[in-house]
This record gives structure tokens, sequence and C-alpha cells, in this order.
């Protein structure tokens, strides 16, 4: 027991030596971190960043002049479905844009969401049928690519969510450098985020579910086009 006490404290007191003698560590180098900004929305860097991110994930990313340059790009797409329907929903944006227009110019037909299916609007067996489904994005974050959807009266989430392709038309001053500039910005405006249905999307549906074989579109648009002007 006497010999067990003494190699228990003799281990101790090397312990205790070795401690005492060593140097205190050296911390790496900080480097100032980044703080990203509700101002830095909109910076050529911001939008980039959001491009390469997008399609990481697999989406389109149109960085544009205008309104006018987004409308261009949609024809071109309407395009590619002649006779197909488009679903919209009654967004004052898209009617600012003219885009029911544009796509019965394209030879498309349109298919507009009520604020409820029995309401007016067409079946959801109709809306199924949609080619393509067309909404706006109320931010953009550039470091994950994501596109913020803030769904009102005016905005369904199934143009967003049903269609195999989603075209959104994004503002290029909505796209925030990251999530937490994107939340200033809106205690800013005074907007109650908690009180609005949201749909965050990043890129197009991927689901691996299956024997780990990655799939696209099996839970939503197999295809996302971002319009930035």
């Amino acid at each position: 027991m006497e010999q067990s006490d003494r190699s228990k404290a003799e281990i101790l007191g090397r312990i205790k030596e070795a401690v005492a003698n060593a140097e205190p560590p050296t911390a790496p180098p900080q480097k100032a971190a980044k703080i990203a900004r509700p101002e830095d929305a909109g910076s050529e860097l911001t939008l980039q960043c959001f491009s390469e991110m997008l399609q990481l994930v697999g989406g389109e990313c149109h960085i544009l002049a205008g309104e006018e340059a987004a409308v261009s790009v949609l024809r071109g797409l309407l395009s590619e479905v002649r006779e197909e329907g488009i679903l919209v929903c009654s967004d004052p944006e898209l009617e600012k844009q003219a885009v029911p227009r544009v796509i019965e110019e394209a030879g498309c037909e349109v298919f507009r969401q009520a604020v409820r299916l029995s309401r007016g609007g067409i079946s959801l067996e109709q809306a199924a049928k949609a080619a393509i489904g067309i909404t706006t994005a109320q931010a953009g974050i550039a470091d994950t690519g994501t596109v913020v959807l803030h769904h009102t009266a005016e905005r369904g989430r199934l143009a967003a969510l049903l269609p195999p392709v989603h075209v959104v038309f994004l503002k290029r001053d909505r796209v925030f450098p990251d999530k937490i500039s994107y939340l200033a910005a809106v205690r800013q405006e005074g907007f109650d985020l908690g009180a609005t249905p949201t749909t965050w999307v990043t890129g197009p549906s991927l689901t691996a579910d299956i024997e780990k074989v990655l799939v696209r579109g099996a839970h939503g648009p197999k295809r996302m086009v971002v319009l930035l002007h």
C-alpha cells in the first residue's frame, strides 16, 4: 500500500513539474472577421457569390441589367415549352412586368393560381400539368444560393413547388450576403417574418433516399432559374 502511494505521489509530482515548466500555448493569429451588413445587398461581389453558390447546387442564375432583360430571358425559356401551361400567381410584381401577356405571346397558356384553389383558380390537377412555375422572390442569400419566398394572398406556394421548372424574378438589391444580414434588413424594415409563411429554396429538388442515387425533381422542381434584375 505504501509502495502504491509513493508511486502515485511520484507520478503526480512529475505531472506538476511538467505543467510548471511548460510554455503557454501560442494562439494562432486571428483574422478580422468580415461582418456582412444589410447595405452590402446587391453589390457586384454579393451577386457573383449568389450566382456561383446557386450553380454549385444545380441551379441557374442570370445577372441582368433590368426588368426588360429578365423578360427577354423568360421569352427564351418559354420558347422551349410552346403550347404548354405556365403556372403563375396574382403577384403584383409579375403583373407589372406583364408576365401573363408575355406567356400568351409565346403561345403558352396562363394557369392562374387563385388564393384558394376552390375560389376561381385552376384545379390542382390542372396546376400539376404546368410546364413552368413563375414567381418572384423577396430575398436571396448569397453564401448559400438560397431564395426566400414570402407567401401572401397574392403569392401562393404551388408555382414554386409543383411544376418541373421554377423561374424566379429577384431584384438585385434584395440579394444579401448571408442570412444574418437579411434578417437584420427585415428588422430594419419592420417586416414581421414570424407572421408570414416563408419558403427557403436552395436550388432544384434533389434527393438520394433510394440506394443513395441522386435524383432531381422527386419532391419539387428539377430545374430552377433565377433572373436577377
